[in-house]
């Protein structure tokens, strides 16, 4: 039934996370945000669960009249909230690869709305977030194939349904595997981003037709010579395996710094 300490609760919670992430981000910080986050957490909930443990015996058996206080109250908004947001609307995840460059970066944190593909389908050029056929490792990639597509790559240029997909070469840049370019592409539709390409005669640059099948969806990475995607060992995707489309980027790790951005 204590309140002002509840509400004192949820103000440190945010501050946690907030206050680590903007010291590193200025330069004040001597430690990666991650590692100072969580010793905070760690901290937070010991003294926390002493504290609380003290305020309960302190009331001697008293039962809280406030609504918070009630269990239906600490089941609702505690567990069953939480859950429903991490289901339904959003989740988290961070970026270990350079498989989606220039588009993500190595150490980028992002938020995945899962509610567009509940209420809806997915878009041609949508970054998804999606299960291989394991369904233990999430993958980042850039879905250029609907259902009834036929895909095929051609010297490194991307065709749907026979017909070319447009790229312009937007400048020269050093990548992974050396010296490359970078182009930006657009899809049928109108829907643009830019890829990166080392070369046009490599591994999976001449690929043989895909055929996609209902319910299925075939995936690029923007990095398109260093990428695992539908072209090689993660083929077609099923519509069952979709997690939710990438909708903002906002850390990342390897340069902790914000990087507030909504992706293309």
């Amino acid at each position: 039934g204590w309140g002002r300490w509840a509400l004192g609760y949820i103000g440190i919670w945010f501050a946690i996370y907030a206050i680590p992430l903007t010291s590193a981000h200025i330069g004040l910080l001597p430690l990666a945000a991650e590692d100072a986050t969580l010793g905070l957490i760690i901290a937070f909930r010991l003294g926390g669960a002493a504290h609380c443990y003290a305020a309960a015996a302190r009331q001697q058996g008293a039962v809280p009249t406030s609504w918070f206080a009630r269990w239906y109250s600490i089941v609702g908004l505690g567990i069953a909230l939480p859950l429903s947001l991490h289901f339904f609307v959003w989740e988290l995840f961070n970026i270990p690869s350079s498989a989606m460059e220039p588009s993500l970066r190595v150490g980028d944190h992002l938020v995945a709305s899962k509610w567009p593909y509940l209420l809806g389908e997915p878009a041609r050029g949508d970054m998804v977030i999606f299960y291989a056929t394991d369904e233990e490792t999430p993958y980042v990639k850039r879905l250029v194939g609907l259902p009834g597509d036929r895909i095929q790559m051609k010297q490194g240029s991307l065709f749907i349904n026979g017909e070319r997909v447009p790229r312009d070469v937007v400048e020269e840049v050093r990548i992974d595997l050396g010296p490359g370019e970078t182009y930006r592409e657009t899809l049928p539709g109108g829907r643009s981003y830019r890829i990166h390409e080392f070369s046009d005669s490599q591994a999976y640059d001449n690929t043989e037709p895909y055929e996609v099948p209902p319910g299925h969806y075939f995936f690029l990475g923007d990095n398109r010579d260093n990428s695992l995607d539908s072209r090689s060992t993660i083929g077609l995707v099923p519509r069952e395996n979709l997690i939710g489309r990438v909708s903002l980027i906002y850390w990342n790790s390897a340069a902790q710094k914000f990087r507030f951005e909504v992706p293309d």
